[in-house]
C-alpha cells in the first residue's frame, strides 16, 4: 500500500492521509525504537498537511484518530486525540453518508466506542447515535 500510495501524483487531501497512515503503520515493523518514532512523526506530519487542507473531513480525522489512539500516552501525542474528537463527533452527528457509507461510520463509532479516549460524555453522545442508527437499519 504504501508503495503504491507513494508513486501516485494524486494530491487529494485524503490519498495524503493515507500516505501518512501507511508511514506510520511502517513504524511497527522496525527494530529501533528511535526509527519507529521517525516513522510515527513523519506519518503523523503528512496526515496533518491532509488536515490542513481539510480540517473537517471526517475520514482524514478517524484515519489520525485510529493511529494516535494505539500509541503509548507518554509520548505526547493526546493533544491530537482531543482536536481530533469534536470533528469526528460533528461529523457523525450529521449522518451525511453522501462520501462515507453509513456503515463505514457504524464501524468508526464503533471502534470509538471501544476507545478509553473519550470522556463519559462523548460515549454517551456515540451510544445514543449508534442506537438511533442502528434502529434506522
Amino acid at each position: 500500500m504504501k508503495k503504491l500510495l507513494e508513486t501516485t501524483t494524486e494530491k487529494d487531501p485524503l490519498v495524503t492521509a493515507y500516505r501518512g497512515a501507511a508511514q506510520t503503520i511502517e513504524a511497527i515493523y522496525v527494530f529501533w525504537p528511535l526509527k519507529k518514532l521517525d516513522y510515527l512523526k513523519e506519518g503523523l506530519a503528512v496526515i496533518a498537511s491532509a488536515i490542513n487542507q481539510e480540517p473537517n473531513n471526517l475520514e482524514i480525522r478517524y484515519i489520525r484518530f485510529s493511529i494516535v489512539s494505539n500509541v503509548p500516552g507518554f509520548l505526547g501525542f493526546g493533544k491530537l486525540l482531543d482536536e481530533d474528537k469534536p470533528v469526528i463527533l460533528a461529523g457523525l452527528l450529521k449522518r451525511d453518508y453522501s462520501s462515507i457509507s453509513q456503515q463505514t461510520q457504524i464501524g468508526m463509532i464503533e471502534y470509538m466506542l471501544k476507545s478509553d479516549d473519550l470522556t463519559d460524555a462523548e460515549l454517551a453522545t456515540l451510544n445514543k447515535l449508534y442506537s438511533t442508527i442502528y434502529k434506522k437499519q
